[in-house]
Formats: C-alpha cells, sequence, structure tokens
C-alpha cells in the first residue's frame, strides 16, 4: 500500500478515535458498533496489522465518524436549550436539587453551568430526559443494518411470492385485492421503497411527502 494510503488510513483512524471519545464509548463498543472484530481494529490503531483495511471498513469508519461529528453539532444545541431552560424554569430550587434528580455531582454540575462547559454525554441525555429536549439519535449498529436489511429482504421475497398469486390469478382476485388495501397505502410503501436507493432523493422525497402508512385502514377511520 502506497504512503498516501497509509496516510489516508491513519487520518481516518484519528477521525474515529476523536468521535470515539466524543461518543464517550470504549473500543469494545466502538468494534461492536461497526461490525469489525475487535482485534481486527487494535491491530490497527497500534498500526500492528501487516493489513490496513479494506475499501469496505474504510467506509464504515468514515461513515461513523462523520455521523458522529454531525451528532456533536447536535448535542452543542442541546446544552444551549438546556442552559436557556434552567434559566426560566421552577421545579428546582437549586442545581444540586437537579443533580441529585439526575444522579451526578452537584459540583461538577454547577461548574458545567457556571462556567458554561458542557457535561458528559451520558449526563447530558439524562438532563435532555428530565427537561423533554429532543437529542440526537445515534448511529445504528452496523450488524442491527445487517440483520433489518435481511429480514427486509425476506419479506420482499414472500410479497414477490403473494403478488405474482394475484398477478396470475382470476380478475375477481384482484378486485378483492383493490377492496381491502388501501391504494394510498400501497403508494407510500412503493415509493419508500423506490427513493430508499438514493440518498439524495430519498431526503428530497421526505420533505415533500405528505403521505403516511395507516396500516391499511381507509382514509376517514376503518373500513
Amino acid at each position: 500500500m502506497s504512503q498516501a494510503s497509509r496516510e489516508r488510513v491513519a487520518a481516518a483512524l484519528a477521525a474515529v478515535e476523536a468521535a470515539r471519545k466524543t461518543e464517550g464509548v470504549s473500543r469494545h463498543q466502538l468494534a461492536d458498533r461497526l461490525g469489525i472484530p475487535f482485534e481486527t481494529l487494535r491491530r490497527w490503531f497500534r498500526a500492528i496489522s501487516p493489513r490496513l483495511p479494506s475499501a469496505a471498513y474504510l467506509s464504515r469508519l468514515d461513515s461513523y465518524a462523520g455521523t458522529v461529528h454531525g451528532q456533536a453539532s447536535g448535542w452543542v444545541v442541546v446544552w444551549e436549550a438546556i442552559q436557556s431552560w434552567w434559566k426560566t424554569q421552577h421545579r428546582y430550587a437549586s442545581l444540586s436539587d437537579l443533580a441529585r434528580e439526575i444522579g451526578w455531582e452537584s459540583s461538577d454540575l454547577q461548574r458545567c453551568f457556571t462556567e458554561g462547559v458542557a457535561p458528559p454525554r451520558l449526563v447530558l441525555e439524562r438532563l435532555a430526559e428530565e427537561m423533554s429536549i429532543p437529542t440526537p439519535k445515534s448511529p445504528p449498529r452496523v450488524g442491527e443494518t445487517h440483520t433489518r436489511t435481511d429480514r427486509l429482504k425476506a419479506l420482499l421475497i414472500l410479497l414477490h411470492e403473494e403478488l405474482a398469486w394475484f398477478r396470475d390469478g382470476p380478475e375477481e382476485a384482484r378486485a378483492v385485492l383493490r377492496s381491502d388495501l388501501d391504494p394510498f397505502d400501497l403508494g407510500y410503501l412503493s415509493s419508500l421503497l423506490a427513493m430508499l436507493s438514493d440518498e439524495d432523493k430519498f431526503r428530497r422525497w421526505l420533505g415533500l411527502t405528505t403521505n403516511r402508512f395507516t396500516s391499511f385502514q381507509r382514509r376517514g377511520g376503518p373500513k
């Protein structure tokens, strides 16, 4: 592998390590989230592996670092919202009361509010939960993503088999299908599947569509 490639990998690993520390997860947890064997990940970080990450693994590293970086910006907004909430709230008489409620050291919480420095992520999450402030979602584990993809694939195979039966069956069977299934729901699911093939198209569609899945309950109430 060229020197430029090695420098590219080193930069990716540095970004991942910074993201890991920002998120507050261990390297074992990081390996689980990325779907990469821990020993493989450990060797990369210690630069003792004769083989550097494949293109697929490198893409996972970049994706994780980018996602956490985007989340970090979101957590800045959460911390600002928490500080604003504290200035106007009347639920707690003091920061000591709030610290007891969330199970953190009073002196540490006092320092964060005084200096404007955000507390650790877990404390931020607990504060946001207490104040009903929305928080950024954690990136899904790669393993979970693959599991759900395989499940969807199996469902689509089953769907194709059932649709083929109606395709090849009599007109009367298709008439029953049309009467029992809401065409708006069918259209929504069909569009969602199609848009998921391209991220840019998906985001535009998500912002424009007004349809929502209603579990095949006809518009205006149950059939």
